[in-house]
């Protein structure tokens, strides 16, 4: 199957979402970076001061992030975004992919490793609930897996 892949970690906390950010950028080189209210950044580094925008808005608020390439669970991911959603004081940290964009033979390898990946970034950041799919990620029905059950489409 092809498609967009989400993979959405909710309820972030706000002392721990540049913790995740940071690990999912780990290895990768962050190419671009925008926000819903200034458009378009100039740095390629998501520090602090730049996240306390999203602490402080009074409306849902989105950063995203373009990298080259990332790696979880071992599965090399070329051309991921990051997205950071601000609302109702709330955070999600999602990652967001063309499964065409997985460089992995194995689909179904591909996928076992994915989710392992994304159970220890949640761990690590304390994450409450995480679950990956195709677009969109919501829908259990086009889930790769919620946490550590796996969903019904079982590889990308």
């Amino acid at each position: 199957m092809n498609g967009l892949v989400e993979l959405i970690f909710e309820a972030v906390q706000n002392g721990a979402v540049k913790h995740l950010v940071d690990d999912l950028l780990k290895g990768g080189v962050v190419i671009g970076s925008s926000h819903s209210e200034l458009g378009v950044c100039e740095l390629n580094v998501i520090d602090e001061n730049y996240l306390t925008s999203l602490w402080e808005a009074e409306t849902a608020v989105s950063v995203f992030i373009r990298a080259d390439q990332i790696s979880i669970g071992g599965v090399l991911i070329n051309r991921p975004v990051i997205r950071i959603l601000r609302y109702q004081n709330s955070n999600d940290v999602s990652l967001i992919f063309d499964s065409a964009d997985v460089i992995e033979s194995d689909r179904e390898e591909a996928l076992r490793g994915l989710a392992a990946g994304a159970k220890i970034l949640a761990k690590n950041s304390e994450v409450p609930k995480f679950y990956c799919g195709f677009e969109p990620a919501t829908d259990e029905k086009t889930r790769l897996f919620c946490g550590e059950v796996m969903g019904p489409i079982r590889s990308l």
